[in-house]
């Protein structure tokens, strides 16, 4: 497949501007560029032809995309509809307050529906992502501490599964962090009273964990972390688990996020644009980001005088068309959202059942959730297989690979999200007998792999280190 810089040429044309109707602007020299930008020339038939090859095989979510902790459920297109809306789609967020009144209600809206859900008494949709809320909601803690005169609590703890971000985010935020083992997704007790003092802050968990577990000693954890004087901050990653179903402010958590493209069918692609929900308890909430939407006489204001905020986490109000949709997905579900839940953890079930009687090794297998590990240990320690070339050949068989050693070294996280139909799991669980039996029997072909794809094995590592060339190269 040609890329567009191969199928360039200076004779083709793309496009063809019409003439100016306004006075052209001379820009300072300073701001011009000295060369042309190396654009590639196409014509438009050939640039549409490009792209729709580059969609032909480019892996999507057709059915089951079992891409573990990452929840990569169907995107409803109808919810893109509402976003593109005029009403939504033709704003701009320097408009007048009166002029925008119907996108500040849905903003009130979703938030009053979010904190309904968390049982959380406050909150903000501005974050772009579930780490970027993490991140502003470790400035709130440690805001906190420095008004309340206790600067020294610079500690944050968090189980040795915690997602990359946890520590990253308390990390950006001035924190040390401070992992604690756990045992088959529970945290060692012993170890966490041995680390609370009055140098902790927070204590961090996403719940269920990252190995799909719930961690069996909550309420004592809360305890615990609340008798030093320190707060408990959830990682809503995985709500999807738990949506409509339990409340996390109801169980001592004092702050938390949840992320719209995980919980609430809003895109993954691209890396963005996304959103997140910071929720909390009154005692955090003059610290959360400004503005907030407020009720104000019949319609909505935005709400700057608050002086105890952190500050801004993105430009302006926040990825508001993520908002639009993830609005849609909620009102579309409505009391039933709840089903969500209930159907994620029930197609989880039947994969696990599935993995179980043929004989695979499943973490935690009786209390795992909405996803679950797969530890491929006794089958590569068995062959010479890695569980690089595993994941590799499954994506000869038309199936994206599952999150490949985290959190354990040798497995596999599966996530089944709601979405996906029972033929599609079980289709996947035998794709994974399959490449199994090959591990064996022709190890080869696993090794070797993918075999069917349009790229074949990429080297990581020279990737990483040869960043792409954005101009023609010889």
């Amino acid at each position: 497949m040609k890329t567009l810089y191969e199928r360039s040429a200076p004779q083709k044309i793309g496009t063809r501007l019409r003439p100016l109707t306004v006075p052209s602007v001379k820009f300072p020299d300073v701001f011009r560029r000295k060369t042309p930008i190396d654009l590639p020339r196409v014509s438009e038939p050939e640039f549409i032809a490009y792209y729709a090859e580059c969609a032909r095989v480019t892996t999507g979510i057709v059915d089951l995309f079992p891409l573990g902790s990452c929840t990569m459920k169907h995107n409803p297109k109808q919810n893109l509809r509402y976003q593109l809306l005029a009403g939504f789609a033709d704003i701009h967020p320097l408009m007048p307050e009166k002029t925008v009144q119907g996108a500040l209600e849905l903003e009130f809206r979703l938030l009053d529906m979010l904190m309904a859900l968390s049982g959380l008494e406050a909150g903000t949709l501005q974050p772009p992502a579930g780490a970027s809320s993490e991140f502003g909601a470790c400035l709130m803690i440690k805001k906190y501490f420095h008004e309340h005169g206790e600067p020294e609590r610079r500690k944050i703890l968090m189980p040795d599964v915690a997602h990359g971000t946890n520590p990253a985010s308390a990390a950006m935020a001035g924190f040390n962090t401070v992992s604690l083992r756990t045992n088959n997704g529970d945290i060692d007790l012993g170890e966490l009273n041995k680390a609370l003092d009055r140098t902790v802050a927070c204590f961090m968990i996403t719940y269920p964990s990252t190995l799909g577990i719930p961690e069996s000693h909550l309420e004592k954890i809360v305890e615990a972390v609340h008798a030093v004087g320190a707060f408990v901050y959830m990682d809503g990653a995985n709500m999807n688990a738990l949506v409509g179903r339990w409340r996390p402010g109801d169980h001592g958590v004092d702050l938390m996020h949840m992320n719209f493209h995980k919980t609430f069918a809003t895109p993954h692609g691209g890396g963005g644009p996304g959103a997140g929900f910071i929720g909390c308890t009154k005692l955090f909430a003059p610290y959360l980001p400004t503005p907030i939407v407020v009720e104000q006489g019949d319609g909505y204001a935005l709400d700057y005088d608050r002086p105890h905020s952190v500050g801004k986490l993105h430009g302006y109000y926040g990825n508001f068309g993520i908002d639009v949709q993830a609005y849609a997905y909620l009102r579309t579900n409505g009391s039933d959202i709840h089903l969500v839940a209930d159907t994620t953890n029930a197609n989880a079930r039947y994969a696990k059942k599935l993995f179980s009687d043929m004989g695979f090794t499943i973490i935690g297998e009786e209390r795992a959730m909405h996803e679950f590990v797969l530890d491929l240990k006794p089958i590569l320690d068995a062959t010479e297989v890695t569980l690089e070339d595993f994941s590799k050949r499954i994506l000869d068989f038309n199936f994206h690979a599952p999150t490949m050693g985290f959190p354990v070294p040798t497995g596999l996280l599966v996530e089944i999200p709601e979405s996906a139909t029972l033929e599609s799991v079980q289709e996947l669980a035998q794709v994974f007998k399959t490449i199994r039996d090959e591990c064996y029997a022709k190890p080869t072909t696993v090794r070797t792999a993918p075999h069917n794809t349009p790229v074949g094995r990429i080297d990581n590592a020279h990737g990483d280190r040869e960043l792409l060339a954005w101009s023609r190269t010889p």
